[in-house]
């Protein structure tokens, strides 16, 4: 625990900033591609559990929340 609390700063910037800024957008296209291969409709439910930092939950949502 105490490893991962140490490297837990690092890895948050690595994935929610550098990797992002280096793939000029492509790893969103890529996520939201894996979110779409899912065959997701809006109102179903899903668990995202150990998958890491979170970055997959903005296109579960956007797929699975009901449209106003």
């Amino acid at each position: 625990m105490k490893y991962y609390d140490k490297v837990a700063a690092d890895y948050y910037r690595l994935f929610h900033i550098i990797i992002p800024a280096l793939t000029l957008g492509a790893e969103g296209r890529i996520r939201k591609r894996w979110v779409n291969k899912l065959g997701l409709r809006e109102g179903d439910r899903t668990l995202d559990v150990s998958t890491g930092t979170g970055r997959n939950i903005p296109y579960l949502a956007k797929k699975l929340v009901p449209r106003a």
